[in-house]
């Protein structure tokens, strides 16, 4: 049995139901038309300065030569106290059971990252990364990010290149500084 259709009779007719959906569509359309704001990107090697009307962020990503996926994407941002908040995405899909960390070099001690969420296409995990190993990123050469991208795959160690991080950390501060 159909449902009765006499609700829709006066956008069949031109009544003004049919003027505020026409209305409706055309804004819409519109908004589709003009593009959102875009983030600003500075390069310093392979990190970037990203900056829009209200944040400042460095990011680099890594990601695989033959398909062009996305391995890890490392971001930091100042957090007011010297140190930085570290951010690292990696694909859907990673063991959540398992820990995402980073290390300076083979056998020195590893700083973990604590997931905060997933998401379509990636999963998320952040740390607060204090003054101290803030300096040390930025004396380094690189990093290696591990984690596990499913749950009964091997780590997978990912290098991080740091070079390019102590130009754009002191760019992300200056930009800190003029932002409103």
């Amino acid at each position: 049995m159909r449902a009765p259709r006499h609700h829709l009779r006066a956008f069949h007719r031109g009544g003004p139901g049919r003027r505020v959906l026409v209305l409706a569509c055309l804004a819409l359309a519109c908004l589709e038309l003009v593009p959102p704001a875009k983030a600003q990107a500075q390069p310093f090697r392979d990190w970037v300065l990203e900056r829009d009307e209200a944040t400042c962020v460095i990011s680099t990503r890594v990601h695989l030569r033959s398909t062009d996926t996305l391995l890890v994407a490392v971001s930091l941002s100042a957090d007011g106290a010297g140190g930085a908040l570290m951010a690292a995405e990696v694909p859907v899909g990673a063991s959540l059971r398992e820990r995402i960390a980073y290390v300076h070099a083979p056998g020195a001690p590893e700083t973990t990252l604590e997931w905060q969420y997933c998401d379509a296409q990636t999963c998320m995990a952040t740390a607060t990364i204090d003054a101290g190993a803030l300096a040390a990123l930025k004396a380094g050469a690189r990093i290696t990010v591990a984690f596990r991208p499913l749950p009964a795959s091997p780590v997978l160690a990912t290098p991080i290149s740091l070079m390019g991080l102590t130009r754009a950390w002191d760019a992300l501060v200056a930009c800190n500084a003029a932002a409103p």
